[in-house]
């Protein structure tokens, strides 16, 4: 950190990064990183998952950043948003663990030699005194600053050293005489989270707004004159991009009634006005699916981003968030309901292709999807592995010629169910498109569709199907290629993330 960064204050750092300055959001995440790292690595017990989850909690905090009233509270928002992404992730290793048997504390030490027994040692002791050890003698934070960013005073810090020393081992005591940050954050690590000022820039404290004057009164005007707005509530994950997350609104009328809708705008060019079109046509063909109540319309606070529709609230929840919370079994259920969901969506492409809805949707087989990654190029046309994988699978993709299918372009959440599981409803259809049958399924390996991918939810549809992996594999190759493409830095960002998807490659590539 050079000295400029340093005499600057949290409060100024975020003012300049909410002026459009990347450079200002990076110098928070430098001073701030391995405090982050350290609280992961607390509640998480593995530095793979601790890395994923501060890069999580990073991004999380610059696409909220205008969500900061007091700016000079930067440290303790942070530190929230922080614990509450582990959290999350403890949720979903909790289905994971009743899928396939794993210790929930994974030694996170591997440069240590005595990693073994400092794991056992470390595990042993509370939660605050081993946080206290991981910021001060691996993360290589002061007293100072850990009080700070905790949130507590710095004899409380020196206190629970003091206590998680006398509890260590004798044999593990000559490593922390001095603190040596042992960490495994790699140095690099501030400058590998993606900040997406040229996709659609900060969002001051202002500026967003979930239901501005302009929404509430374009809303209002869709009911009886006289309706009021008396409750207005952000949805989905606190660490969700804004604006795109839903709104849900209740509406009271002159009569006394009560109705909840959902501010809807898909983060997808045309996605709204495609569902605007899509969810009527659905409703007709005896698909469950929400009721447009009004749009869509630009909204002119966002007029660089897609349009804004209001929808009834869909019924139900989420197939995979239900199947977390209800275990395995819920999550055998889950994989159910998914393929009879998926089943229910293709059965009505002859109502939607004989529609002039269908002028709306992209129509796209596996090799014009491979021919538009060609067209793109961009870097990754550089990276071996890559075009080798374009070059071999052209051919191939030519050869597949089978009938398009009506595709939500999801797989998962966009199925709904009742508190049994049973299938009630579909969410969303901003993505939707007419695609190559089982090209939607490629995305619970590559976008990690938790809990169903554990539950082995492709390999049971490939079994029902009868499509063998050799058949699946250029869709799998393909969609590796657009992941990579459009999602991934050839060189910078999550390289977890880059890794992953190489290995799908690979593993379609070694299938053909």
């Amino acid at each position: 950190m050079t000295v400029s960064e340093s005499q600057q204050t949290d409060e100024g750092l975020v003012q300049a990064s909410l002026a459009g300055s990347r450079e200002s959001f990076v110098s928070l995440v430098r001073r701030y990183q391995h405090l982050v790292y350290g609280l992961c690595l607390n509640m998480l017990g593995n530095a793979d998952d601790a890395l994923d989850a501060s890069q999580d909690a990073f991004i999380a905090a610059f696409r909220r950043l205008g969500e900061l009233r007091q700016q000079a509270d930067f440290r303790p928002w942070l530190r929230s948003i922080a614990n509450n992404v582990c959290r999350h992730r403890l949720r979903l290793r909790r289905t994971t663990a009743e899928l396939e048997e794993c210790p929930i504390w994974v030694n996170p030490f591997d440069c240590v030699d005595e990693s073994i027994d400092l794991n056992r040692a470390l595990a042993g002791l509370s939660d605050e005194n081993r946080l206290s050890v991981l910021l001060f003698y691996f993360e290589g934070n002061s007293v100072r600053e850990i009080a700070q960013f905790l949130g507590i005073p710095e004899t409380t810090v020196m206190s629970r050293l003091r206590n998680a020393r006398s509890q260590l081992k004798r044999s593990l005591q000559t490593m922390f005489d001095t603190p040596t940050k042992r960490s495994s954050l790699p140095e690099d690590f501030a400058d590998r989270i993606p900040i997406p000022y040229d996709e659609y820039g900060p969002i001051s404290v202002g500026q967003y707004q979930p239901l501005s004057p302009w929404r509430a009164e374009w809303l209002l005007s869709a009911f009886p004159v006289g309706s009021t707005i008396s409750a207005a509530d952000i949805q989905g994950y606190d660490w969700e991009a804004l604006p795109e997350r839903d709104v849900q609104v209740v509406i009271t009328t002159p009569s006394g009634t009560s109705e909840s809708v959902v501010l809807r705008m898909s983060g997808r060019k045309d996605g709204t006005r495609i569902e605007a079109a899509l969810l009527p046509l659905l409703a007709e063909l005896g698909l469950p699916v929400p009721k447009v109540v009004a749009g869509p319309t630009q909204d002119p606070d966002y007029p660089d981003r897609g349009l804004l529709i209001a929808t009834s609230v869909p019924g139900g929840r989420s197939a995979c968030s239900w199947a977390v919370d209800g275990g395995i079994k819920a999550v055998e259920r889950a994989c159910e309901v998914v393929m009879e969901g998926i089943d229910w969506i293709i059965s009505l492409t002859a109502g939607v292709e004989s529609s002039p809805v269908a002028q709306l949707l992209e129509r796209c087989s596996l090799a014009d999807e491979l021919t538009r990654v060609i067209n793109i190029g961009g870097p990754w046309m550089t990276d071996p592995s890559f075009s080798t994988a374009i070059v071999r699978l052209g051919p191939i993709v030519e050869k597949i010629q089978v009938p398009l299918i009506f595709s939500d372009g999801g797989i998962g959440p966009n199925a709904l169910v009742d508190e049994e599981g049973n299938l009630i409803g579909f969410a969303s259809f901003a993505w939707a498109r007419i695609e190559d049958p089982h090209y939607q399924i490629t995305k619970c390996w590559t976008y990690d569709c938790w809990p169903i991918r554990r539950a082995g939810f492709v390999e049971r549809y490939l079994v029902r199907n009868n499509l063998s992996m050799h058949e699946f594999a250029p869709r799998l190759a393909v969609r590796a290629l657009v992941t990579l493409q459009r999602e991934i830095p050839l060189r910078r960002g999550d390289e977890g993330y880059r890794n992953d998807m190489l290995g799908w490659l690979k593993l379609a590539m070694d299938n053909l």
